[in-house]
């Protein structure tokens, strides 16, 4: 976690399916809890930097007093630093979508 103004509670463990961003956010329905997962394959300073870009777009104002008036809160792991049968799912989804990604013609895929 990165110090951002915001108080954020920590995520002690990896969701098995990927790395896990907690957000909530309000607008004109009722309040719900959403888990919004991103795998991308980057350097590490790419990785803080989409993690910041991240942050950014949740809680705009990085030094705000008190608590974030729209919880929410993120887990970065690597790949290298989970357990082998977590591995072995993350590779497994990160394959599927870059094989979906290639079928796709996206580029760089």
């Amino acid at each position: 976690m990165t110090g951002l103004g915001c108080v954020q509670r920590a995520v002690t463990s990896p969701d098995p399916r990927g790395a896990s961003t907690i957000v909530r956010m309000s607008d004109e329905g009722e309040r719900q809890v959403w888990n919004i997962q991103v795998f991308i394959e980057a350097t590490e300073a790419a990785a803080a930097a989409a993690t910041e870009a991240i942050h950014r777009a949740l809680c705009p104002e990085a030094n705000h007093p008190d608590y974030c008036p729209v919880p929410w809160a993120t887990l970065t792991v690597r790949f290298a630093d989970l357990d082998e049968p977590d591995r072995e799912i993350w590779q497994r989804t990160f394959d599927e979508e870059r094989e979906a990604a290639r079928r796709s013609g996206t580029p760089g895929a």
